[in-house]
């Protein structure tokens, strides 16, 4: 192929045609011919929608065991959806294997918030209801970095010492809070 000095490679392939424009922006007239042709109604939209927050639409089938609740809240938290995730970690919780690391997660959204009774009222069950010395670490190591970070230092070192030493940078911290 030949090209004229002033045509791109690019122009000869496609023949001199330019390459399409897509409009991006919402046209009614479109959303009806869309609509015709499958037979649905036309979505209405609304220029000023209501400042709502998103929710989740995930539907479950049947009984949801609390592996799935519990995973479902994570992505729920992953998208930056509290309510949602707080809601999936509450129903998870219903299970005893699960209810320690379900109050976990629902504290730090609650904290995520900014509702620190809360997220320590969580946490304090978490340890009450810890199955494994792993969850009751997890949980007082939460609870003692909450303390630490509201300069509540005596609680804050009780909330380390239940932890078992070795755990994430609980040594540091309680070294740093006794020191």
């Amino acid at each position: 192929m030949l090209l004229d000095e002033s045509e791109s490679e690019e122009d000869a392939l496609m023949g001199g045609l330019e390459a399409p424009v897509f409009d991006f922006e919402e046209n009614d007239e479109e959303d009806d011919f869309l609509s015709s042709i499958f037979d649905d109604p036309a979505p209405t939209l609304s220029r000023n929608k209501p400042t709502e927050p998103p929710r989740a639409r995930a539907e479950l089938e049947g009984q949801a065991d609390a592996r799935t609740l519990f995973d479902l809240g994570t992505a729920y938290r992953e998208m930056g959806l509290v309510d949602d995730a707080i809601v999936q970690f509450r129903q998870a919780s219903r299970d005893p294997q699960w209810k320690a690391k379900s109050l976990v997660m629902m504290a730090s959204l609650h904290l995520h918030r900014g509702e620190i009774p809360a997220a320590i009222a969580d946490l304090e069950e978490a340890v009450a209801f810890a199955v494994t010395d792993d969850e009751r670490s997890e949980a007082r190591y939460e609870l003692g970095v909450i303390y630490q970070v509201m300069g509540e230092e005596a609680k804050a070192v009780a909330a380390f010492e239940g932890v078992k030493p070795g755990y994430r940078d609980r040594d540091e911290r309680l070294a740093q809070l006794t020191g």
